[in-house]
């Protein structure tokens, strides 16, 4: 099983997603980071400029793509148990049927609270492990099968400059090709709280980005933000 990872660095972050690179290159051949930040430019990061957000680095990283499992982190976080994280995902992916997989997140709209499925069926046999509706997209693992689906779609990135949507995305077509998408409790990433960008312009963007989905994948989305667990638990039979 290749997985590949992408960190993904902008303006005022270099300096911890070096500390994120070197770490990962204790246990990776190559690692990719996708950068925006023009005042640091390394040759042997992928540079694509300051004008692009997570949807061009996203955009980018699919590009540069070509493993089993694309692991995407956010170059704001903070762990210092990448190995072990990596070795659970290999495990969880051969054991489940899994098209994402996601260690926790101290600080994510996305809470295992609020979106826990029930596991009505008993498909997990890990307590540490839980069914959401979605991940969110700071540190995540989406199976191949899973990227080639949304890069089928041909969505236009160019105008979705936050990517809101696109762990919506990834998680609706997990859950339409009965895919689990999984939570780790046994690892937390530390996040930072805020964001510096228009929220406001960022929740525009995701209508016009929605209106290029096929219907079943934006049912599915509207399911997962209505908060409605037993129904996408009911993909998963």
């Amino acid at each position: 099983m290749i997985i590949e990872p992408f960190i993904f660095n902008w303006k005022g972050k270099s300096e911890n997603s070096k500390k994120i690179f070197f770490q990962l290159n204790s246990i990776f051949d190559k690692v990719k980071v996708i950068n925006s930040d023009d005042h640091y430019c390394p040759e042997n990061w992928i540079n694509i400029g300051d004008e692009f957000y997570f949807s061009g680095q996203f955009n980018t990283a699919l590009k540069n793509f070509s493993g089993d499992i694309l692991f995407h982190m956010q170059g704001d976080v903070s762990y210092d148990r990448w190995e072990e994280l990596v070795s659970d995902a290999i495990y969880y992916f051969k054991h489940y049927d899994c098209g994402i997989y996601s260690p926790n997140i101290d600080y994510t709209w996305y809470t295992t609270e609020r979106f826990r499925i029930e596991d009505k069926r008993n498909l997990l046999r890990h307590q540490n492990l839980d069914i959401v509706g979605c991940t969110d997209e700071t540190v995540w693992f989406i199976h191949k099968d899973i990227i080639n689906q949304f890069k089928d779609y041909n969505i236009n990135l160019r105008n979705e400059d936050y990517g809101w949507g696109i762990d919506l995305t990834l998680a609706s077509i997990s859950f339409l090709n009965k895919k689990l998408v999984l939570r780790d409790k046994n690892h937390k990433i530390i996040h930072p709280r805020g964001t510096n960008y228009d929220q406001e312009k960022a929740e525009i963007q995701l209508k016009n980005f929605r209106k290029q989905l096929p219907k079943k994948v934006d049912k599915c989305i509207s399911l997962i933000k209505r908060e409605k667990q037993s129904k996408l638990y009911k993909y998963l039979s």
